[in-house]
């Protein structure tokens, strides 16, 4: 246990150090600053983990809301923390007791986390419970591959749709920039639907029913198609 506690000491004081100095002093605003790009909703360095360990990751700006899709976690089973001041401020999306967010609130009023904000975070896995998990990639990514450079497909952050039977959205999550994804879910059968951009036709996935058991969590690996074609050369 006393180990589990130095983990956790020194992410928080990693996060610390990755703080600019006077962080505590500025008051962010819903409006990017001239030169901060504009927020994106996504975590854009860091992941954190969804077997139950610390992360620390990068936000690129956006609502909470955002942030907890982004993470990839259950609302109810995320925990973020920021420092202040020389505090450590948390946040816990799925609490009913308002005054256990509302430092972090005042912190970062208006419902708005700025572009580049870094945040340790904490995904806890439902205890006894079942869900998907896997790790999303795309590809192909070169159009000849040789023995000498094999152009591996990479680590893909996408939005993941879960339908019912009846064709209604009962959950949906984001893989992290590693790919990685978990999410819980009630026994039974779904449609994992993984979406392109916005827009966009490429990148694609195809849809895949998942059978999800009470008492644990499967594995679906989701492939996301660029549309190149690949030729094999000879080094």
């Amino acid at each position: 246990m006393r180990h589990a506690h130095f983990a956790v000491l020194a992410c928080l004081l990693a996060l610390a150090a990755a703080l600019p100095a006077g962080v505590a002093a500025q008051t962010p605003t819903p409006t990017p600053a001239l030169g901060v790009p504009n927020p994106t909703g996504t975590i854009i360095s860091g992941s954190v983990p969804p077997d139950g360990g610390f992360g620390l990751v990068v936000f690129g700006g956006g609502s909470y809301q955002q942030l907890v899709t982004a993470s990839g976690c259950d609302i109810a089973q995320v925990a973020f923390w920021i420092t202040r001041g020389g505090q450590f401020l948390i946040f816990v999306p799925g609490t009913a007791v308002g005054a256990v967010n509302a430092p972090f609130m005042a912190a970062l009023p208006n419902d708005f986390i700025p572009y580049g904000t870094p945040l340790l975070g904490r995904c806890q896995p439902r205890p006894g419970g079942g869900g998907v998990q896997g790790t999303v990639t795309l590809g192909p990514l070169c159009p000849v591959i040789t023995p000498l450079l094999p152009c591996p497909d990479r680590p893909y952050q996408a939005t993941l749709v879960f339908l019912d039977g009846n064709g209604r959205e009962v959950a949906r999550t984001v893989s992290g920039i590693d790919g990685r994804y978990r999410i819980g879910l009630p026994a039974g059968a779904y449609t994992l639907v993984p979406l392109s951009p916005p827009g966009a036709i490429l990148p694609r996935a195809s849809s895949v029913l998942v059978l999800v058991p009470a008492d644990r969590y499967i594995t679906v690996d989701v492939a996301y198609d660029t549309g190149i074609r690949t030729v094999q050369s000879a080094p």
